[in-house]
């Protein structure tokens, strides 16, 4: 954000002209939608009650706006005690919806002219009630950077040196990986037996189920009549998704085929970071028994 000043005595005491230059860069990690229905944009509200919109950008929770405003008004000294407030909107035909806030105090900028006090991300805020915040971005980052010229200054339409390139990081965090992640299936013991009713036999016909942040998912075929399957089956699952899709964790289902059935029994699962097999490539990096989690007991899984 920009802010240029020419100062200009009136009759009014307390009052200035100033021209205020406001430029948005970027936001990221914003929060409540799915990202190819997010279509944002954000509204400025300056102290003096003056408002406006960015353009909105479509299919994005990460945009890069470098919108430019500019427009010669009158300051009051006491409009410099009051916040400039952002509001980030999903641009919706019927209701927009509030993603996020950041208030922005910018008095600093008179105090010391030329300068570009405010340079950095702001977290966003919301009301929970409305939209639960993400567990690891809350409701995301609005860049801000605001300066005050004097009177004798030229607006030279420099920007200042970012802090904070969330641009750039965003790019790093969209970049394509492809590649295939091979999962062993090996072994399970102590499982749950799904079969229990009238015709049942106490025993299950296991498979393992590699279900993947964006959602895709392979399984491996049946062992039958077991509660302790030895499968040494591979999974391989195409991978072709955002760096950032890489932070979610791959769910890993232990399910009872029943055949003819809607959905096969859940008999337990467990869920495991897969960053660090991307970070290091061509290793067997996951090679451990793990418990199976189940609203009733625990078993054990060997992948």
């Amino acid at each position: 954000f920009f802010f240029s000043s020419r100062r200009r005595h009136t009759r009014c005491s307390g009052v200035s002209w100033a021209r205020r230059c406001v430029q948005e860069t970027d936001a990221r990690h914003l929060t409540g939608l799915k990202e190819k229905d997010c279509s944002p944009f954000v509204r400025v509200k300056l102290p003096d009650d003056e408002k406006y919109d960015t353009k909105s950008l479509k299919a994005t929770l990460d945009p890069v706006w470098k919108h430019r405003y500019s427009k010669l008004l009158v300051i009051k000294k006491c409009d410099l005690s009051k916040p400039i407030r952002f509001e980030v909107y999903d641009d919706n035909m019927l209701s927009n919806t509030l993603l996020g806030w950041a208030s922005v105090n910018w008095d600093v900028c008179y105090q010391q002219p030329c300068e570009w006090v405010i340079n950095e991300a702001f977290s966003l805020q919301n009301d929970p009630k409305k939209i639960q915040p993400d567990p690891q971005h809350s409701y995301g980052e609005l860049y801000v950077a605001i300066r005050f010229l004097t009177e004798d200054k030229k607006d030279d339409d420099s920007l200042p040196q970012l802090k904070v390139n969330i641009e750039g990081s965003i790019a790093e965090e969209n970049a394509i990986i492809e590649g295939s992640l091979y999962v062993h299936a090996i072994h399970a013991k102590g499982l749950l037996p799904s079969d229990t009713g009238l015709f049942g036999n106490g025993k299950a016909d296991p498979y393992l189920k590699v279900i993947m942040p964006f959602g895709a998912s392979q399984k491996c075929k049946e062992i039958g009549n077991t509660l302790a399957p030895v499968w040494k089956q591979m999974i391989t699952i195409p991978i072709k998704a955002k760096k950032k899709e890489i932070q979610g964790e791959v769910k890993i289902e232990v399910r009872d085929y029943d055949k003819g059935s809607i959905e096969d029994d859940l008999m337990g699962w467990v869920q495991v970071k897969w960053k660090p097999c991307v970070d290091q490539p061509n290793k067997w990096i996951i090679n451990e028994i793990m418990q199976l989690q189940h609203e009733k007991e625990l078993s054990l899984i060997h992948i």
